[in-house]
């Protein structure tokens, strides 16, 4: 039986969620900023925390649920959007229908629905309906990135410094650990800095 998780492993594993950096996670859980990356990595690897790790396992698991219910959604309303038809939106005179009549995926991309009341020629009331759909062309670039058809290009302007560069590269890696089945991932010590000597045994 598994051992029940702490108040700071609870909340380690909430703010592991936040940004999967396990050093943030723990220093924003409590733990001592010194000591943070060495507990991370115990609380990440360590047999005597497979109790945090299965409930982590877990998490995450739920959590990319919810996210992959959100990129279907988003999918779907910009998919709305982006391939709406004015017909639907049309009786057979060309009058705008009532909402209610108006299909829901038709609905969906309408940004407004104006109606106006006047009085007609021969002193009657009547109504006119104008409708207004969200753009297209914007709704199309959107999906053309969420699904991969268009990726955005970002110019980076200044100076990278690559040592520190690697030196984080360095980090990263020690702390996600090496992929069960595949070789150990290592990268060369950067000239000038000193190599990583962070650990330590996880306080609970």
């Amino acid at each position: 039986m598994l051992k029940k998780l702490t108040g700071r492993q609870e909340r380690f594993i909430r703010e592991y969620l936040v940004d999967r950096i396990g050093r943030r996670a723990a220093i924003r859980a409590g733990y001592s900023p010194a000591s943070a990356q060495g507990i991370a990595s115990d609380l990440l690897h360590r047999p005597k925390f497979v109790h945090v790790q299965v409930a982590l396992r877990e998490a995450l698991r739920e959590d990319e649920a919810r996210h992959e219910d959100l990129r279907e959604r988003t999918l779907q309303e910009l998919s709305r959007i982006a391939f709406a038809d004015i017909a639907d939106v049309l009786a057979d005179d060309g009058s705008v229908l009532a909402i209610a009549d108006i299909p829901e995926d038709a609905r969906a991309a309408i940004a407004e629905l104006k109606e106006t009341e006047f009085l007609g020629q021969d002193g009657t009331p009547a109504k006119t309906r104008k409708v207004r759909f969200w753009s297209k062309c914007e709704a199309l670039t959107q999906l053309a990135k969420v699904t991969g058809l268009a990726v955005d290009r970002v110019e980076h302007r200044g100076v990278i410094d690559v040592r520190t560069a690697r030196a984080d590269l360095a980090r990263v890696l020690e702390e996600m650990g090496d992929p069960e089945g595949y070789p150990a991932l290592h990268v060369a010590p950067v000239p000038g800095l000193p190599a990583s000597t962070e650990s330590g045994p996880a306080s609970t």
